[in-house]
């Protein structure tokens, strides 16, 4: 009787120690991602809709092995900063206007094309070119890769009057989103002084700036409508688009991911695209309704107004461009022509 309490014991003592063990191994196998971005963690926002969706999509494809853990406005690390906090696995993944990073990667500078496109389906189509692929092979090789393709359409606010042409903004004090943009500016005689996005509520609240171009996203998030009382809507031409895509680190891409977690981003890469190039456009129009809502005046640009700026985009910025930025004149030969 003794021996077989004795045997029930220790059967009973292996089977806990098996389920235990193997209640550890399965809790070591959960892999949870640290997502950076610089905006509020807004549903409404395409962006980050686009990212939840996303992640939600891959947590559901690997049964629960990969999770997300976001830390939205530069909560996890500066804007400026998270390109490179990718490069060496700091940050596993991030939204991020690429623009920030071309520092880093020069070839970056064409995430955003000045005047180069004339609508959302134009940008986004590029994502399928030579040009594309040759940018991502640059990003991969500095350490980071691209998942999803989003990107951000332009507006125009200011204060006092429309900046709807280059003699509109000779004078003023403005901001501009990016190297290039601010030397559009600049030619067009405004005084610029370079700030991230969520710097711009500050900067014109202090009169330091009287206008300044940024996305749609940063427009609701910032709530620039409060400090500005003109709008240019991205609903007609704007004077960029800009790559801010769901980015990776290699680091994490190759060395926390197996096969078949990898295929699950993968796999769910198309849906996301198409769904934030939907909500983007939606959005644009949300982010109009809010600067009128707000009692600004609001208008699109014309496609005459908007051609002023691609003559003085093409006769000062691109040439600039073809001097200082790596393989300018292939990513030019890759913009739609007129």
């Amino acid at each position: 009787m003794k021996k077989l309490l004795f045997l029930t014991l220790f059967i009973l003592t292996i089977m806990v120690t098996m389920v235990t063990i193997h209640g550890e191994s399965s809790a070591k196998e959960v892999i949870t991602l640290k997502v950076t971005h610089q905006w509020p963690q807004n549903p409404e926002d395409p962006l980050i809709a686009t990212a939840l969706k996303f992640t939600d999509a891959i947590t559901k494809r690997t049964n629960g092995e990969v999770q997300f853990q976001f830390y939205p406005a530069q909560s996890l690390v500066k804007a400026g900063s998270a390109f490179q906090s990718m490069q060496k696995g700091v940050v596993d993944m991030s939204i991020l206007p690429y623009i920030y990073a071309s520092g880093v990667v020069p070839q970056l500078n064409f995430s955003q094309f000045v005047c180069g496109f004339d609508s959302h389906d134009s940008y986004f189509a590029w994502r399928k070119t030579k040009g594309y692929d040759f940018l991502e092979k640059k990003v991969n090789e500095a350490g980071v890769k691209s998942l999803v393709w989003l990107h951000y359409s332009v507006g125009l606010a200011s204060k006092g009057k429309y900046i709807a042409t280059p003699a509109d903004a000779k004078g003023i004090l403005g901001r501009a989103n990016g190297v290039y943009p601010e030397l559009l500016f600049t030619n067009a005689g405004a005084g610029i002084t370079p700030m991230v996005s969520s710097e711009i509520y500050t900067a014109a609240q202090r009169g330091m700036i009287q206008a300044m171009v940024t996305s749609s996203s940063s427009m609701a998030g910032y709530k620039l409508f409060e400090v500005f009382d003109h709008y240019l809507s991205p609903l007609g031409p704007c004077i960029d688009y800009g790559m801010e895509p769901i980015c990776i680190s290699m680091k994490t891409w190759n060395n926390k991911l197996n096969d078949a977690q990898r295929k699950a981003f993968i796999d769910e890469i198309n849906e996301a695209e198409e769904f934030g190039l939907a909500r983007l456009k939606e959005y644009d129009k949300k982010v109009t309704k809010m600067f009128r809502d707000a009692g600004c005046k609001v208008r699109e640009m014309t496609k005459e107004e908007f051609a002023q700026w691609k003559k003085l985009a093409k006769d000062k910025v691109w040439p600039e461009m073809i001097k200082k930025v790596p393989d300018a004149e292939f990513f030019f030969k890759t913009l739609p022509q007129d």
